[in-house]
């Protein structure tokens, strides 16, 4: 059964109708999940739940809910997080105006993944059964039937059933075949490798997981699917002892992956001690926080006696002793211990056997010195937080002790500690200025503790009120408020003592540029230049080039010229608009919650012209006049061979003026001799147009009319203004190809102009188009 039959209907109803902002939302959105688009797919929830609510579709409700549960049960493997909201979304499911809904189905799948999540083997006879009681009222056909095959196989997996879970996943892949759904099996062709692995067969194991990584590693495929089969390969190769191959393609962890990442890990580190670091163990501490902060406690507590036990091989008692403190947090909230409560007290044991009494190998006011002497292959984070430690109990006045003490916790992960001694300080002594309450904010921000950093504001606010407003930009800023950060700012500058501060007139020069207040921002930035200029403490070069930005915004070019002088800039002409012929450069634009990039035109220090077109599923840019941040996105060639082929990326910030084009359009086909194409062109060009050749020169198309002739292809998009009609286009393109050998195509302009598109379908028919 094709579960998506309905919703293709949708989409094309909704296209017929004009409405195509739902469909292209719901499309943005599912791409953005299958393809672990983290940042895309949180930016577009908000829409989706909103149109969850206002599209008065029950069905589609029910689709959106699921996809939204594939991205946090999947990518982001929450668990009691996202449980409330599972079994609201189930309980909808199953309504009478849902019931019937193919995805109402796809909903026990993300019912059974996030108790898999919350509590894989606490669980596995609930998740087994309502597998097999959703399976029994649906057939293999339904590609619903391999995704509870694989949840039922899992849950078999965390009951231990090794072998009867192998001979479920063959079993269910046969049903899957006999009705001809195969090309749906992928999945549980992973199972049946991982099964495998964990029997010791894994010469047969491999050979699976190399049929199906090679397939998903070409073209665009499913990222989720890639990224799952490419980490059972390497658990594979790591329970093999295949070491070297292993640590080759271990990959950065992901939430998505993270506790096969950590069997991959400790099963290599078991033959390799020496690979056994404090990075290791930062690793292991970051996995171990984000599983208990999306509420999986059995994972947690998994994730920690490794991380106890690698600690405890290094002789890092330290972190084992704070990684066990976190996992006992975790045990109430089990639904059965299953041996895991005893687990943990062994190590317990082993860590209070191990433990020595930590003597400082200096005094403790000799300590930093100490440190700081050491060569940086003999650093060790972990060794030195219990040194520090000792020291600052010691010397809690010592404020450089303390804040190294908390940026040793941090190099460990250990970010609560590094707060914790950090906060301790400015509670205790608010009215205190130093490095610490600076410190401690970039560690909040970091951590994004706002509420934290708004208490700490109040508590400032009577001894140090410039303080206070400090933690108040800062946490403004973080949270993109631009107008409020603008606001306290120059609150900021009206406190006693602060007149001629720097930072708050570029920060606030910065929120000003967010929201496209240019004059303001200039004001703010010449006013910053100004106190630079007088005290003379920090270089003006940063400054200057935003004072340039936000007056190439407002067209101020005898501003532009004062400034680009100050940094050796020479121009071409000493008046009017500044169009210099500064190369190409590449244009980032954040469109539609994602990035679209083009080739672009440098015609000042922060100003382009756009050049290239777009493809038709994207806004059309070609000639807009844009001002650009003039920080580089990507990093330059060391070579000076490499520095002539570079081309910087830069962010968009404004545009100044639209190019004035329609979006794109698609011509292919054979190519005409090179005198009558620029003719072609150049025809073009007079009537506004403008093309851009996308076809590379060995492309070629076969006409299937002349004995299957080859022929030098072209294809190329096509930008009329905004102001020609498509039917005029249409009848343009069609008189100025008329005695072309070879005609092309440009279907889709045809059929939205609403003209014949018979000749378009019969050349791409011709030519194999």
């Amino acid at each position: 059964m094709d579960i998506w039959q309905w919703y293709q209907q949708y989409e094309r109803d909704m296209w017929e109708s004009g409405q195509d902002y739902p469909v292209r939302l719901v499309d943005d959105f599912l791409e953005s999940v299958v393809h672990m688009q983290y940042g895309k797919a949180e930016a577009l929830l908000p829409e989706v739940r909103a149109l969850k609510q206002s599209a008065n579709n029950p069905w589609l409700e029910v689709l959106l809910g699921h996809w939204e549960m594939r991205h946090r049960l999947g990518n982001e493997a929450e668990g009691q997080t996202a449980l409330a909201d599972v079994v609201a979304l189930y309980e909808r499911a199953h309504q009478s105006d849902t019931a019937e809904c193919p995805q109402s189905v796809c909903v026990t799948q993300d019912l059974s993944h996030c108790y898999c999540n919350v509590d894989a083997r606490g669980w596995a006879d609930e998740r087994i059964a309502v597998c097999q009681e959703t399976m029994a009222g649906i057939d293999p056909s339904w590609s619903c039937y391999q995704c509870l095959s694989d949840e039922q196989f899992d849950a078999m997996l965390d009951k231990g059933l090794y072998e009867e879970a192998l001979t479920f996943v063959r079993g269910q892949i046969e049903k899957i075949k006999a009705v001809g759904a195969d090309e749906d099996d992928e999945a549980l062709r992973e199972s049946e490798a991982e099964a495998l692995m964990l029997l010791g067969q894994y010469d047969e194991a491999l050979a699976i997981m190399d049929r199906l990584c090679e397939s998903s590693n070409v073209g665009d495929n499913n990222t989720q699917a890639r990224e799952t089969q490419n980490i059972i390969r390497l658990q594979v190769l790591a329970h093999a002892g295949r070491d070297e191959e292993a640590w080759e393609a271990l990959p950065a962890v992901t939430p998505h992956i993270a506790m096969r990442w950590v069997d991959v890990l400790s099963t290599l580190i078991s033959r390799a001690p020496q690979r056994n670091t404090w990075q290791v163990g930062r690793s292991l501490q970051q996995i171990l926080e984000q599983r208990i902060r999306v509420g999986a406690p059995r994972d947690a507590i998994t994730v920690a006696k490794v991380h106890i036990a690698l600690a405890l091989a290094r002789n890092a008692t330290w972190t084992a002793h704070q990684a066990l403190a976190l996992a006992k947090t975790q045990l109430p909230k089990l639904r059965s211990a299953l041996g895991d409560d005893q687990a943990l007290a062994v190590l317990e044991a082993q860590i209070d056997a191990q433990t020595q009494q930590v003597a400082l190998p200096v005094s403790a006011d000799q300590l930093m010195a100490w440190l700081g002497a050491r060569d940086d292959s003999e650093r060790d984070p972990e060794q030195e937080v219990e040194w520090l430690t000792l020291a600052l109990a010691e010397r809690p006045d010592d404020h450089p002790l303390r804040q190294l003490t908390a940026s040793a916790l941090q190099a460990c992960a250990a970010n609560e500690q590094a707060i914790s001694i950090l906060q301790e300080r400015v509670e205790q002594h608010p009215e205190e200025e130093s490095e610490v309450p600076y410190q401690l904010l970039q560690l909040l921000l970091q951590n994004r503790r706002f509420s934290q950093i708004q208490r700490l504001a109040d508590r400032f606010e009577a001894p140090l009120p410039s303080m206070a407003c400090w933690y108040r930009i800062h946490a403004a800023q973080a949270q993109e408020d631009w107008q409020k950060a603008e606001r306290l700012c120059h609150d900021m500058l009206q406190l006693p003592g602060c007149e001629d501060k720097i930072m708050p007139h570029i920060i606030a020069g910065g929120a000003a540029m967010k929201l496209k207040a240019f004059d303001r921002a200039l004001g703010h930035h010449l006013e910053a230049l100004e106190r630079i200029d007088r005290q003379q403490e920090m270089s003006p070069n940063n400054t200057i080039w935003d004072a340039i930005t936000a007056a190439s915004a407002l067209q101020e070019w005898e501003q532009v010229r004062a400034l680009g002088a100050r940094l050796g800039m020479t121009f071409s002409s000493e008046e009017g608009p500044i169009e210099e012929n500064g190369g190409w450069i590449r244009l980032r634009f954040w469109e539609d919650n994602e990035y679209r990039f083009y080739l672009a035109q440098r015609t000042g220090p922060t100003t382009a012209i756009v050049r290239q077109p777009n493809s038709r599923d994207a806004p059309q840019h070609l000639n807009d006049r844009v001002v650009f941040e003039p920080a580089l996105l990507n990093e330059p060639p060391q070579t000076e061979e490499e520095q002539q082929n570079f081309i910087g990326v830069y962010d968009v910030l404004h545009v100044i003026a639209s190019g004035g084009y329609a979006s794109a359009w698609f011509v292919d086909g054979a190519a005409p001799e090179q005198e009558v194409f620029q003719h072609f062109v150049d025809q073009l060009e007079a009537e506004g147009c403008n093309v851009w050749i996308t076809s590379n020169d060995d492309y070629q198309v076969v006409d299937t009319q002349t004995d299957n002739a080859v022929l030098p292809g072209l294809y190329f998009l096509l930008s009329a203004p905004q102001s020609m009609p498509l039917q005029a286009l249409d009848a343009l393109l069609t008189r100025l190809t008329a005695d072309w050998p070879h005609l092309p195509h440009w279907l889709g302009l045809a059929r939205k102009a609403g003209v014949d598109d018979t000749r378009h379908t019969a050349i791409i028919e011709r030519y194999q188009l």
